[in-house]
């Protein structure tokens, strides 16, 4: 999905939250102002997902506990998931349409990425009310230098091929295969 879909699948829904759902409320009878914001979670992998390959295998496993730890970090702080919807069988992603700000929504998952040994995989961005992107406290550092990722990714310093023999071992040594060469 190119950015220019991405956003406009964001704006959709933040559309439909905030002027079609006729259940939405920009403030509750006890007087809580509600906000909505789109979480969009996707991995930092180039190329696709193949179906039968060990490490397609590995990221799936990876991007189903990120996923798990953006749902349970939401409801522990009871910020109200209103809905998701995921896209993509190649590099899948998932929006979530969260009933809060997105300055809030931001700070608490910029935690899951700096948290998580693979975290520089995730793939975290999140959307205000208006659309526009709320960036995150700091960048995880790049998987292959260290440096900054959102610099290396910008000036494609580094080689998918390198990128995805990184991935590779990383999945290894974080134990993502081990369930697949027992078969």
């Amino acid at each position: 999905m190119t950015n220019e879909e991405r956003l406009a699948k964001v704006r959709g829904l933040i559309s439909f939250y905030k002027d079609e759902n006729v259940n939405y409320v920009a403030v509750d009878e006890s007087g809580r102002k509600h906000d909505v914001s789109v979480v969009v979670y996707r991995l930092n992998a180039p190329g696709v997902f193949i179906p039968d390959s060990e490490q397609a295998s590995g990221l799936v496993a990876l991007y189903r506990e990120g996923l798990d730890r953006i749902h349970i970090i939401l409801s522990q702080l009871d910020m109200v998931q209103l809905g998701e919807v995921s896209s993509g069988c190649d590099n899948p992603e998932t929006f979530t349409v969260v009933d809060d700000s997105a300055d809030a929504v931001r700070g608490v998952l910029s935690g899951v990425i700096e948290t998580h040994p693979l975290g520089a995989l995730f793939d975290i961005t999140v959307y205000d009310a208006d659309g526009r992107e709320v960036p995150p406290r700091e960048y995880p550092p790049c998987i292959i230098c260290d440096g900054d990722s959102s610099v290396c990714k910008k000036e494609h310093r580094h080689s998918d091929a390198e990128i995805l023999d990184r991935i590779d071992t990383m999945l290894l040594v974080n134990g993502y295969y081990d369930e697949f060469r027992l078969e």
